[in-house]
């Protein structure tokens, strides 16, 4: 690092401003970014289908001709569509502090 930029980054700061650098270490999460309890559930219940599935492809025949073999893509994909749902499920209102408001509802503030 030049000498110019040194005197620039260790000068003097405004009150409220961030120090170069640390943007990211600074940065708090946003609202509700949290995973609910039923969101973990589903994730859960997720996994298991995905290695449900994997089990079920370790029994399909090399030949590809039965059941199993059909029926494993599936129900791995499943168990994946399930986790990103597991995700993005909704926490309820009265659960992890402040909910926002639907369209159709008024602010509580």
């Amino acid at each position: 690092m030049s000498r110019k930029n040194r005197k620039r980054a260790d000068g003097p700061r405004q009150a409220g401003e961030t120090p170069r650098g640390a943007y990211f270490a600074a940065a708090e999460p946003p609202d509700g970014g949290e995973i609910s309890r039923p969101g973990w559930l589903i994730i859960a219940l997720s996994v298991l289908t995905a290695a449900a599935g994997y089990f079920l492809l370790s029994k399909a025949a090399p030949e590809g001709r039965d059941i199993y073999s059909n029926l494993s893509p599936f129900v791995i994909l499943a168990g994946y569509a399930g986790v990103a749902v597991g995700i993005m499920w909704p926490a309820k209102r009265g659960e992890g502090g402040k909910a926002p408001a639907s369209a159709g509802e008024k602010s509580p503030a």
